[in-house]
């Protein structure tokens, strides 16, 4: 059988075709998560969130984000504890039907303990916006569950 130039330009235009409807075919699968659904609204707003994280660094005592071996353990400072109010936000970058949201509430020791088993194993986005004596703050940190 006589190859010929025709029949290779009719086969690599075959080929191609293939790979371009088989990419477009995937892509249509995957899904896509978005941070957050109203993500032009909160772009609007974060220069807010940019005053509370400054806020933040100018405090001398922190809260902590400290992960456990069972526990996501959140500790607050003794000398603010007692009249502090705010949201944990618990973000998923990979899957958006994770994230959660709980209210802040300290016990005798001016800490919030969060079981570990509320988090799958992987990259979470953790933000304590809380409020004490009218001010606004926020911290955030970026933690690996295993």
């Amino acid at each position: 059988m006589k190859f010929s130039w025709g029949k290779g330009i009719f086969a690599v235009y075959v080929l191609f075709m293939i790979v371009v409807l088989g990419t477009v075919a995937f892509t249509t699968t995957v899904d896509i998560d978005l941070v957050a659904d109203d993500y032009y609204e909160q772009e609007l707003i974060y220069q807010n969130e940019i005053n509370k994280m400054n806020r933040t660094k100018e405090l001398s005592e922190k809260v902590e984000i400290i992960l456990e071996e069972n526990n996501l353990r959140i500790v607050y400072p003794e000398s603010i504890a007692s009249g502090i109010s705010g949201d944990l936000k618990f973000y998923r970058p990979s899957d958006q039907k994770l994230d959660f949201a709980l209210n802040i509430k300290t016990d005798s020791a001016f800490t919030q303990i969060i079981p570990k088993d509320k988090l799958k194993a992987g990259l979470w986005k953790i933000k304590v916006d809380w409020k004490y004596s009218g001010i606004e703050y926020l911290n955030e940190k970026i933690m690996v569950v295993n």
